[in-house]
């Protein structure tokens, strides 16, 4: 935030970015101050300094839950501070999944009626194919009690 102008204390200001520098006016007397930019640091790699605290980032591989393989895209990696916990993600550790050929791709229908779009190439993997047919989660059941319970009152007009 810019402090007032030395001449007139007042607080309006023109600004003009050039190049990396940037040029301030006072509106009002036309009192001129010029500063340059601050970047900040770049971190890229293991033992650069934290933007924050200054303290070296560590290299931390993340941790596979089947909602983040349900993800469009991922990382292996996280680039983490151990003092202020700030995270870094990089591109050279994303992983982005193609996207699904409607065309080929098939439904799978679970025992409650919800339906899921699995892709032709998915099918083929074994590891893969274990995901579909696990078993429900509490949170997932609990959820599914809750959206049949809501089926039920639309269609009864009453709780069951």
């Amino acid at each position: 935030m810019m402090s007032p102008c030395k001449q007139c204390l007042n607080n309006t200001w023109d600004f003009k970015k050039i190049e990396n520098w940037i040029r301030a006016t006072c509106k009002i007397c036309g009192y001129e101050v010029e500063f340059s930019i601050k970047e900040k640091p770049r971190v890229e790699k293991e033992g650069d300094k934290c933007r924050h605290c200054g303290t070296p980032v560590i290299l931390k591989a993340s941790k596979f839950k089947e909602n983040k393989l349900r993800k469009p895209y991922y990382y292996t990696h996280t680039l983490r501070c151990p003092k202020c916990k700030a995270i870094y993600l990089r591109d050279e550790y994303k992983v982005s999944k193609p996207p699904i050929d409607l065309k080929t791709a098939t439904l799978k229908v679970y025992d409650d009626g919800s339906l899921q779009v699995v892709p032709a190439e998915t099918l083929e993997v074994k590891a893969q194919a274990l995901l579909w047919d696990r078993p429900e989660t509490p949170k997932e059941k609990r959820r599914r009690k809750k959206e049949l319970r809501a089926k039920r009152l639309e269609l009864y007009g009453v709780k069951p």
